[in-house]
């Protein structure tokens, strides 16, 4: 007996957010406007989403290959600005073995995280002699042995008016 059926996908797009659920071919994201993809969910519909999971991995900007995502599960990067630079899907039995791994397949920067960047910045001007000159060249969001990390890389002048580099770490 043929298994019908279906996919439909969604996809997290620069500047707009989550777009509507799209099905069986049908485009998702935005065409002309230079918008990146940042993270995608896939799930199958109809009778072949009680015989098979659909399970898909992301290579996001700057982190490589993401772990495995299934069924509608977020696969990619919100809140830090990276763009999916390819995709890679596999149709599993139910009940067989998953690829692996099947962690760490959404990288998410809340706007908790980015408060705390900003209370972490607010703190270096407090303990800095001279405030005034305090440089960020960048922020980072990520992770590190599973804990969630900001970094903020900075410059900043010390008592002789010479700028130093340094790194500032908050959990």
């Amino acid at each position: 007996m043929p298994t019908t059926g279906g996919i439909t996908y969604r996809t997290q797009v620069q500047n707009y957010g989550w777009m509507a659920w799209m099905s069986d071919g049908a485009m998702s994201g935005t065409s002309g406007e230079s918008k990146r993809l940042e993270a995608i969910q896939i799930k199958l519909t109809g009778l072949v989403a009680n015989q098979y999971d659909v399970y898909y991995r992301v290579h996001a900007q700057e982190f490589g290959w993401l772990g495995w995502a299934k069924n509608g599960e977020s696969a990619g990067t919100e809140g830090i600005s990276k763009r999916l630079e390819a995709i890679q899907i596999v149709l599993v039995q139910k009940e067989s073995t998953a690829p692996t791994p099947t962690s760490g397949a959404y990288k998410v920067v809340t706007y908790a995280a980015q408060k705390t960047a900003a209370y972490s910045i607010d703190y270096l001007k407090d303990v800095l002699k001279h405030p005034e000159s305090l440089v960020i060249n960048d922020i980072s969001f990520g992770y590190f042995n599973s804990i969630y990390i900001i970094v903020i890389d900075f410059r900043a002048a010390d008592d002789n008016g010479n700028y130093i580099q340094g790194y500032m770490i908050a959990v």
